[in-house]
C-alpha cells in the first residue's frame, strides 16, 4: 500500500498550469516539521513536492497560500535525477488525491499586495497546535 497522509505547511503559493492534454495541475513545496530535535537541539524539516490535479488543483490555487497549514493525502512517487555536475539524487513527490486547507484565507484578499501581506503574517505565526512544546 502506497499512501502518504500528513499535515504540514506550504513552502510556496501553488502554481497552476495546464498539460499538453488539457489537464490542470498545481504544484507546490510542502514542509513537515519533525516532532523531535536533532542531536544539536535543532528542529528539522522534511520537504516534499506536491502535485494535485483537476478540481483539487483549482481548489489549491484558490484557497491555499505560502505558509498555510494543509492536510495532504496520496501516493508517494520517487523521482531519480542527475544534476548538471553529475551528482545523483532523488526527489520525493506526492500525487495528492485529496488536499484540505487547515487555515482560512481572509475574505478581503483579492489583490497581490493583500496576498503578500497575508503570507507575511502567516509566516510570523509560530503557533503549532500539534507541537509538544507548551
Amino acid at each position: 500500500m502506497n499512501n502518504f497522509s500528513a499535515i504540514g505547511r506550504l513552502g510556496e503559493d501553488p502554481e497552476l498550469r495546464t498539460t499538453n492534454t488539457g489537464k490542470t495541475v498545481a504544484s507546490f513545496n510542502f514542509a513537515i516539521n519533525r516532532r523531535f530535535k536533532n542531536k544539536d537541539g535543532e528542529k528539522e524539516t522534511d520537504w516534499f513536492r506536491v502535485h494535485v490535479w483537476g478540481q483539487n488543483a483549482e481548489y489549491a490555487c484558490k484557497y491555499l497560500r505560502k505558509g498555510m497549514r494543509a492536510a495532504v493525502n496520496g501516493p508517494v512517487e520517487i523521482e531519480k535525477y542527475t544534476s548538471k555536475d553529475g551528482i545523483k539524487g532523488i526527489t520525493v513527490n506526492i500525487a495528492a488525491g485529496s488536499i484540505t486547507s487547515l487555515d482560512r484565507l481572509p475574505d478581503e484578499i483579492d489583490t497581490p499586495a493583500q496576498t503578500a501581506a497575508f503570507t507575511a503574517a502567516v509566516e510570523v505565526d509560530s503557533y503549532d497546535p500539534f507541537s509538544d512544546e507548551l
